[in-house]
């Protein structure tokens, strides 16, 4: 009786005692067959991008099972294939389930496979605006640009180079605190890429409410200058630039500066005005040849003066054309007096009587009325 010991080949031979004749009998002793138990696959669940590949395990049982042997198969190979080594491919955002089995018994065992977009690296930023100008008290909304436009992260943080100068809060909105220059500052979560803006706060604008010259009338001969003084309210208006015109060139002049020169006899009209808001204040221009005190006495006599309203006049004997204007050069009264005549003037203020004839000079008398 042959008994098998360890795996291997043997002849057994057979010798009579007789004669001494043999036979013989080649023996293969085989290993004992030892059962598949059972299978896992490490890892047994994978989330990985489109595009990319695992490497899946497969531990059969026991460890030394006769056959190791397993096939591996997708249960959606639109989303993730597996080869015959366990190398899963991704392919499509998805779900897919991966199995193997085992050649001896059937067993199986799976992983989960979650298939996510792929990744789409940072390659910069850029902010708009770029720069910017401020009143103190101001916000800006700045809207950061990550590129590529599809990259995965878009998350940015901002910074400020003087907080004491512009904040700006996580989302990018900047608040302008005081006059000076600041630089916010956006950089991409991933990669660290940079772009900045450059703020520029100035002093709140503070805005005209109206304006006044000084003085409001004079008097020339022709030939003559007076300066003229714009006062723009507020006195910290942030604008105090103003436009000067002349309502009659041929009488009266002025420049950029105020500065009116008489021409010729007349009235004129001359206007400032605020470019904040158009705001406008007059004086009123007298252009007359000299005629001394004297003349002008024994000529026409306007008493009293200052008058609370009733106004004497004595023209001696001669007709004159009576123009009463206000301030503003606009007219009040007009009338024809010879001798002596009574006007009355209803509001306070300041008026130029305005007599003329064709005999003599315009003569022009400023009257007070209280």
């Amino acid at each position: 009786m042959v008994t098998g010991i360890a795996p291997g080949s043997a002849v057994i031979t057979v010798t009579t005692v007789d004669g001494g004749h043999t036979a013989t009998c080649n023996v293969t002793v085989q290993s004992n067959t030892i059962a598949v138990t059972g299978v896992e696959i490490i890892p047994s669940s994978i989330s990985i991008e489109a595009g990319q590949t695992a490497q899946l395990t497969a531990n059969v049982q026991p460890g030394n099972a006769t056959n190791t042997n397993v096939s591996w198969a997708s249960n959606n190979a639109a989303v993730a294939t597996v080869n015959s080594t366990g190398l899963v491919n991704a392919l499509s955002v998805g779900s897919a389930v991966i199995t193997v089995t085992t050649d001896d018994g059937g067993f199986t065992a799976t992983c989960s496979v979650e298939v996510t977009a792929a990744t789409i690296a940072v390659t910069g930023v850029t902010v708009t605006p770029t720069s910017a100008l401020l009143d103190v008290g101001q916000t800006l909304q700045l809207t950061p640009h990550v590129q590529p436009s599809n990259a995965s992260n878009q998350n940015v943080t901002y910074s400020t180079s003087d907080a004491a100068i512009a904040t700006v809060n996580s989302n990018g909105l900047v608040e302008a605190l005081s006059p000076g220059n600041a630089v916010i500052t956006v950089t991409t979560v991933e990669g660290g890429f940079t772009a900045t803006c450059d703020i520029q706060v100035k002093s709140a604008n503070v805005a005209v409410t109206g304006v006044t010259v000084s003085p409001n009338s004079v008097e020339l001969r022709p030939g003559e200058t007076a300066q003229l003084t714009a006062n723009v309210q507020p006195e910290g208006a942030t604008n105090q630039d103003v436009n000067w015109n002349t309502s009659a060139a041929a009488v009266a002049t002025v420049d950029n500066n105020g500065l009116v020169t008489a021409i010729t006899n007349g009235d004129a009209i001359i206007t400032v005005t605020t470019v904040d808001g158009g705001f406008t204040a007059v004086c009123r221009v007298v252009s007359y040849d000299a005629i001394d005190e004297l003349s002008i006495e024994q000529l026409v006599k306007v008493y009293p003066n200052p008058s609370q309203g009733d106004v004497h006049i004595d023209a001696s004997d001669a007709t004159y054309d009576l123009q009463v204007l206000d301030a503003t050069g606009r007219l009040v009264m007009r009338k024809q007096i010879s001798g002596l005549s009574d006007i009355h003037i209803d509001e306070a203020g300041m008026y130029f009587l305005q007599f003329s004839n064709k005999d003599t000079a315009p003569i022009h008398i400023k009257v007070i009325v209280k």
